[in-house]
């Protein structure tokens, strides 16, 4: 179970409510925060957002991508969040994909993707978020 939420709840620190998008993904579930002028128990607010994304395509997908099929993707289209976030995807494919995630034509699709080439939305249709 801790597996499969691992790869499917992903927290982060920051949310723009303009884009609605997300950055500085907290992918080994702890961080570090300094505060600056603190009290002793007062408490300090730390926001940490959280989403379970419907699609493969929400995920690595641009905006503009042809085949995206959720209209809102989680990261902005060319921010490096995205592409951090597609390398630690392509380092832990079975937390994120079901059946034969590790396959290297799915690590292929991945890169496609991202670069903006090409891809078989057949192997689309077979990953499974």
């Amino acid at each position: 179970v801790t597996r499969f939420m691992n790869g499917h709840i992903m927290f982060f620190e920051k949310y723009d409510e303009n884009n609605h998008t997300y950055s500085d993904f907290l992918r080994d579930e702890t961080f570090t925060r300094t505060f600056k002028d603190c009290k002793v128990d007062v408490p300090q607010e730390v926001n940490v957002y959280w989403v379970w994304p419907n699609t493969l395509g929400q995920i690595l997908m641009k905006s503009t991508d042809e085949n995206l099929t959720e209209k809102n993707v989680l990261f902005d289209d060319n921010s490096k969040e995205r592409l951090n976030f597609a390398e630690y995807m392509k380092g832990n494919l079975s937390l994120f994909l079901s059946g034969d995630a590790d396959k290297e034509q799915n690590k292929k699709v991945i890169e496609n993707i991202l670069n903006g080439d090409k891809y078989s939305t057949v192997i689309i249709t077979k990953l499974h978020v």
